[in-house]
């Protein structure tokens, strides 16, 4: 499993996010400031993507998730206004927290 945590990065108002090599991730939970819950979405692929055009958040995190709704790991905390990284990212090595 990976020693990495999820990727997320910012292109055009859209988050793609992947995590390479974790092919139990079933979803993503997509979260603002404070762990503000924007978007969950099923896992497509790869590379799974959601448009951030009404988000209002300075930042954004995303959480991998299994098919039971355990949290997986998360991925770095992003700047959205420039892709920076304002908390790094973790592997939750039991699954959860």
């Amino acid at each position: 499993s990976p020693a990495t945590p999820p990727k997320v990065a910012i292109q055009n108002g859209t988050a793609y996010f992947s995590w390479n090599g974790k092919t139990s991730v079933r979803a993503y939970d997509v979260c603002g400031d404070n762990d503000t819950l924007l978007f969950s979405v099923d896992r497509a692929g790869f590379e799974t993507s959601v448009a951030l055009d009404e988000v209002m958040s300075a930042t954004v995190v995303v959480l991998a998730k299994d098919s039971v709704g355990t949290a997986l790991g998360r991925s770095d905390r992003i700047y959205m206004d420039n892709g920076t990284v304002a908390e790094v990212g973790v592997v939750y090595s039991s699954g959860g927290h």
